[in-house]
């Protein structure tokens, strides 16, 4: 049942930073990651909604700090990050959702201005934000990363350009970062939300309104609640499926040793580190316990020592049988690591398939 423990679902006691907070669906996404029990960093270009969210979730019992953070200045993403990771001890969970409504047409005199201030508050606030918190989440147990892209990546909407061009931007990014980020078992994901009753929607005319929620299947548009239960469940550890790239670490570490002395041991560590199956202690007990039970039969072979057995030469210093005692020590640990690791495979295989069905 160890592997459910891994798998757990709360956010209890982690932190999780938030921008766009203040209102809308980011401020459904603080309340519900601290109701349950998580540390939020409540952050928003508007101070004073930014306190107000902050103090309302401390009113209930959570956890919650609040940061003035424009996005689009990268100093202060820096700053911010860094305090918040300070004050809570950590920092688990970035959740990217600060975004900001530009309508401009093509040939707007003003298009270059409100092209510039979308794109670096939807698209290239993202990889600032990253970059500032991947020294904290590389040290955490569970980090994860949530960016919210839009409908708007895959269709269009007329007017909004650079909204569209942020968005499809997210997208991308978001599958990059998830393939480059797996190796430090960072989990990366986006939600694509349509349109949703947030305060930058409800200022649209009604018959705008009814002609959006015309077009949605259920008739009616999405509430920032449902955006932040989907945020929420993002974080939900899925486990890697095993493959034979674990079966071939384990094979070449614990063999590798004796038929290719150094190439198949280090052919073998990286298959280990390079795989999101294994977790860090995992990966140190392969790399650090095998190797020894590698040395150890090196050394016995060119010493010809049989400790303890027969064939032992009579004139055997105490040293020489300390030496033989101590290699075939370090020979039951390697093996003991090997099959250890190759139980735990078995496991993760076992629950990657349950978990498929």
């Amino acid at each position: 049942m160890s592997d459910f423990k891994q798998l757990s679902r709360s956010v209890k006691g982690l932190t999780v930073l938030v921008t766009g907070a203040a209102s809308g669906m980011g401020r459904a996404t603080a309340l519900v990651f601290a109701a349950e029990g998580a540390n939020v960093a409540v952050t928003d270009i508007n101070a004073e909604t930014t306190q107000a969210v902050a103090g309302e979730i401390a009113a209930t019992g959570g956890s919650a700090k609040a940061w003035t953070l424009d996005v689009a200045r990268p100093d202060e993403i820096i700053k911010v990050v860094n305090d918040v990771a300070a004050h809570f001890g950590a920092l688990d969970i970035v959740i990217n959702n600060a975004g900001i409504s530009v309508r401009v047409a093509i040939d707007d005199e003003g298009y270059e201005a409100a092209w510039a201030k979308g794109l670096a508050v939807m698209l290239s606030a993202h990889p600032r934000i990253i970059r500032a918190a991947l020294p904290h989440l590389r040290r955490s147990k569970s980090p994860r990363i949530v960016n919210i892209a839009s409908t708007e990546a895959l269709g269009a909407t007329a007017l909004h350009s650079p909204y569209s061009a942020a968005k499809a931007g997210v997208a991308a990014l978001t599958v990059v970062w998830a393939k480059e980020l797996a190796r430090h078992e960072i989990r990366v994901n986006a939600i694509a939300p349509g349109f949703i009753k947030t305060e930058m929607v409800a200022s649209m005319k009604p018959e705008i309104l009814e002609k959006m929620a015309a077009g949605i299947p259920a008739g009616r548009l999405g509430e920032p609640d449902e955006i932040a239960a989907e945020a929420r469940a993002r974080l939900d550890l899925q486990p890697a499926k095993p493959g034979s790239r674990e079966g071939w670490a384990l094979v070449l570490l614990a063999v590798g040793g004796f038929f290719l002395p150094l190439i198949g041991w280090l052919v073998g560590v990286y298959l280990l580190w390079s795989s999101a199956v294994w977790s860090r202690t995992e990966k140190l007990i392969g790399t650090l316990a095998t190797p020894v039970g590698f040395v150890a039969p090196a050394f016995l072979a060119q010493r010809s020592i049989s400790p303890g057995g027969a064939g032992t030469n009579t004139d055997t210093s105490t040293s020489d049988f300390l030496f033989g005692y101590g290699a075939l020590f370090m020979v039951v640990l390697g093996l003991a690591a090997i099959i250890y690791l190759a139980v735990r495979l078995r496991q993760r295989s076992k629950l990657a398939a349950r978990l498929a069905q």
